[in-house]
């Protein structure tokens, strides 16, 4: 049976590799095998009038920790694909002019199935929206040899 690997290490490749992860600047704060915190660093080119976050850079940023809290307590060397089932964001108030975090939560987790649920806030701690991430972890790697 495969064993999970070291979720900070983890993360970190995964974060490290995925160019729209890089483009936003995603960097990761914390993560163990049931919950993961990332920042976004407040930027204007992720605005939507150059003083607050665009709502889809806030939704792009519940997405990945939603996937990266999934990933990190899946047996991950045996997984071939991941992608995210479903997603919802409740957007709570405008984060002006500064970073963001993203807490991440494992409710449940299937076999390929892993529900979350995803905080964020400013950095000064004022809730900026809460979302859902529904993510799948699909495959081994005997599957994709055949």
């Amino acid at each position: 049976m495969s064993q999970i690997p070291d979720p900070h290490q983890l993360v970190g490749v995964i974060i490290g590799r995925v160019p729209f992860i890089q483009e936003l600047n995603i960097q990761l704060v914390e993560v163990t095998t049931e919950r993961c915190t990332l920042k976004l660093p407040f930027s204007q080119k992720l605005s939507g009038n150059g003083k607050a976050f665009h709502g889809g850079a806030i939704s792009a940023l519940v997405d990945t920790t939603g996937a990266m809290a999934s990933l990190a307590g899946h047996t991950f060397e045996a997984a071939v694909k991941g992608s995210t089932v479903s997603m919802n964001v409740n957007y709570l108030a405008a984060a002006l002019a500064e970073d963001v975090l993203a807490t991440a939560r494992v409710l449940r987790r299937g076999k390929e199935i892993t529900y979350t649920d995803v905080d964020v806030a400013t950095a000064s701690g004022k809730p900026v929206a809460k979302g859902t991430v529904i993510y799948r972890v699909k495959g081994t790697m005997e599957e994709k040899a055949g």
